[in-house]
């Protein structure tokens, strides 16, 4: 192996154990190259090796057969893509994608070929420089490009049209004659060589006969007739297209003027139009015969034909009995026809006029000074004509108001406009009227505009309120426009929160009473805290950019005036429990908790463990209690917490369905650490109340089942005499006498 490539280990190897010898080849150059082992002793043998081109360091480049090609979707220019690798090795079968600017593409996506070439055709129709572009498929960023040049088809080269003055010219008058020259699609054809003739030729000058298309195909000449008549202008290219066109040259000038180009119906002097005839050199032409005529039908002319004076003119006067617009027709011939028209408008009769309506848009503006409303008078005649023309007279009859203008001409509708604006609220009258009469009047109303800033203010008695539902503020606003007017409405009117709500705000329903001032009230009161930003909106729009705000605190907390529920008796919440024991149960009437509400609209809370409060406000005992507890009441929608102190005096147990006699009561609450009670702590009075077990909890076997106490007689530490002792029933309340050795229920307390 020789060029491009090499062998490792100096092209020589030795055998290994199993009797083979390795080499690495590697080279830069693909196609097939073929091997050669041999050894001493001349044995050899041969293996043939193909290299790819490396795909991963393909490159393209671009060819083309011709920079330059002519714009006629026929000449044309073959793209050549040829791709290779980082070595310079052809890389067939790799996609190539293909783009190009106001240009034909035969293919936008190409693989290259076994001779690694990937084509197209490139044509266009529009001439000038072409930007074309070759990238490959999976490299679309790396791009290479080449600039073509799409030349104009000159043979196709037409002369698309003729510029010469419309209308007839004066002799010896200078004129420019241009032709424009473009090919078959459009493009203007440069340096293309324009002959231009006319007929009759030795009446006409040229200035040159043969010219040159300039950048925009465009050739240009001067001509000059020496007498009147028609000439046949002729405009030729070397390849046979030519364009002709017709000019007429005159040596006097016709014109036609009208006193007025507007004249009432039935007006009898109408209107008077003069033709005047003058030679080329400006001198009037005397003697000769104007012809008129008027279309369309509706108008009479004094006379259809009439001889200029000394001054060239001939004067004729038009009338009508109808409306319309009437066009006037002189022309004089002269071995060619000069002809010349103008137009005289018939509207209707000013002798009659009146304003037939008269309306205001809109009839509503705001008292700004600035908002308008359009008022628009319709002046007709006797006859219902339109009247054009008339001046129409304007006034204010009533109110305060500006106009913008105190008079106004009609339109060709008849029309005449002004406008008025005020600062003002209220009516106010206008009127409008012609010199011939007939008034009208029309009303609009001004009303306040928008709040305004400057002239509104929105303020609250308070900066602060308590979150108790009661704390109140005033909010007070006041709306005016910027005139001042006040902003009156009877409903739609609305403060809002802005920005971070603050939750439990209540805002009353507005005070409408001052409303003739723009006056308006509120009050707030709320049941959270935070910091609320209050707005005032009407019917859904934020006035004046004004707001508030007012600090909401947290409310102090209430304590519970109201009364429980315990055992089927109502007791005062201030002073129950006194009497406590493990197992007691009761409910939170709704008489604790603000007015409407009741314990659904609040969470409880308890400040101790031995303390239960469920959602409902029932209260439970688990364990031995303390001498003062809290159960809080939280509102649900804001306001006050309502509390509750537990100030239970003396804590009780019992000795369960334990039958005995006394002595053993006595044992058995002394060895607990509690006191028999007295027949007073066990009942004190005859009906329910504050201050013993049996008051404060009724009937005890009520809670047996949670406290184990029964309905049955308990024994007290108060003696009947030496020999007997007072036991009271926990079922009624009674007191009996019962002897020592006899058995009853045992009960102890202890006080906390």
């Amino acid at each position: 192996m020789k060029a491009n490539f090499t062998l490792s280990d100096g092209d020589k190897a030795v055998t290994d154990a199993d009797g083979k010898a390795k080499v690495t080849l590697k080279g830069t150059k693909a196609g097939a190259h073929t091997v050669t082992a041999s050894m001493v002793g001349g044995k050899s043998e041969q293996l043939v090796v193909n290299f790819t081109a490396d795909t991963l360091t393909a490159q393209v480049n671009l060819n083309v057969t011709e920079d330059n090609f002519i714009a006629n979707n026929i000449g044309m220019t073959r793209l050549q893509a040829i791709v290779t690798d980082g070595n310079g090795n052809p890389v067939e079968g790799i996609k190539v994608n293909f783009r190009g600017t106001s240009v034909t593409l035969s293919s936008t996506s190409v693989e290259t070929d076994d001779q690694v070439f990937a084509e197209i055709l490139v044509t266009s129709t529009e001439v000038g420089l072409k930007t074309v572009s070759a990238s490959l498929a999976d490299k679309p960023t790396e791009v290479i490009s080449r600039l073509l040049n799409a030349k104009v088809d000159v043979n196709s080269a037409t002369i698309t049209s003729q510029e010469i003055p419309e209308g007839q010219v004066m002799v010896a008058q200078d004129i420019a004659v241009k032709a424009h020259v473009n090919d078959q699609f459009g493009n203007p054809v440069a340096h293309q060589p324009v002959t231009f003739s006319a007929e009759p030729s030795s009446q006409m000058i040229i200035s040159q006969n043969t010219v040159s298309t300039n950048t925009q195909g465009v050739a240009e000449v001067t001509m000059t007739p020496e007498r009147n008549g028609s000439y046949m202008v002729k405009a030729s290219l070397p390849n046979g297209a030519s364009l002709e066109k017709q000019l007429e040259a005159i040596d006097e000038k016709l014109t036609l003027t009208a006193s007025s180009p507007l004249i009432g119906v039935y007006a009898p002097t109408g209107a008077t139009l003069t033709a005047t005839l003058t030679s080329a050199n400006g001198t009037p032409v005397e003697g000769q015969v104007i012809n008129f005529s008027v279309t369309p039908e509706g108008a009479t002319l004094s006379g259809g034909k009439v001889r200029t004076n000394s001054s060239g003119q001939a004067p004729v006067v038009l009338t009508s009995n109808k409306v319309g617009t009437y066009t006037v027709t002189a022309s004089f011939h002269n071995g060619v026809t000069i002809q010349t028209q103008t137009t005289v408008k018939v509207t209707g009769n000013s002798s009659t006029a009146h304003v037939a309506s008269f309306i205001a848009d809109p009839s509503t503006i705001a008292a700004t000074n600035t908002d308008l409303s359009t008022l628009k008078a319709t002046v007709e005649d006797g006859s219902g004509n339109l009247i054009e023309g008339l001046t129409v007279y304007f006034a204010l009859k009533s109110g305060s108001a500006t106009l913008t203008s105190l008079t106004a001409v009609t339109d060709q509708n008849g029309i005449a406009t002004t406008s008025v604006k005020g600062a003002m609220t209220g009516s106010v009258t206008v009127s409008a009227v012609t010199t011939a009469g007939g008034m009208q009047t029309v009303d609009i109303t001004l009303v306040a505009g928008p709040a305004d800033t400057s002239q509104s203010v929105l303020k609250s008695n308070r900066s602060s309120l308590k979150g108790d539902y009661t704390d109140s503020a005033e909010l007070r606003l006041v709306l005016h426009d910027i005139s001042g007017n006040p902003i009156k409405v009877s409903e739609g009117m609305e403060f809002v929160q802005s920005g971070t709500n603050v939750p439990y705000i209540k805002i009353s329903a507005i005070d409408y009473s001052l409303n003739i001032n723009g006056d308006y009230k509120a009050t707030v009161t709320g049941g959270g805290e935070g910091i609320a930003t209050l707005i005032p909106v009407l019917n859904g729009v934020h006035q004046a950019g004004l707001s508030t705000t007012i600090q909401f605190t947290r409310a102090e907390d209430k304590i519970m005036s109201g009364t429980v529920s315990v055992n089927g008796t109502d007791l005062p919440t201030t002073t129950f429990p006194s009497q406590g024991f493990t197992g007691a149960y009761y409910q939170l009437n709704n008489d604790n908790f603000a007015p409407g509400k009741t314990a659904a609209d609040y969470e409880f809370s308890s400040s101790a463990s031995w303390v239960d409060v469920d959602a409902t406000g029932k209260v439970t005992f688990k364990n031995v209690g303390s001498n003062s507890e809290r159960i809080t009441a939280t509102p649900k929608s804001g306001g006050p917490s309502y509390v509750y102190e537990i100030r239970v005096k003396s804590w009780w147990v019992n000795a369960g369905e334990a039958f005995m006699i006394y002595s053993l009561a006595e044992n058995f609450c002394s060895s607990n650490g509690y006191t028999l009670p007295r027949a007073n702590y066990l009942n004190h009075c005859s009906s329910r109340g504050i201050g013993s077990l049996y008051s404060e909890w009724g009937d005890m076997g009520h809670y047996t089942t949670d406290a184990g106490f029964q309905s049955n007689m308990y024994w007290s530490s108060s003696p009947a005499n030496s020999s007997e002792q007072y036991v009271v029933s926990l079922a009624t309340g009674d007191q009996s006498v019962f002897e020592k050795l006899g058995f009853a229920y045992a009960t102890c307390y202890k006080n906390l």
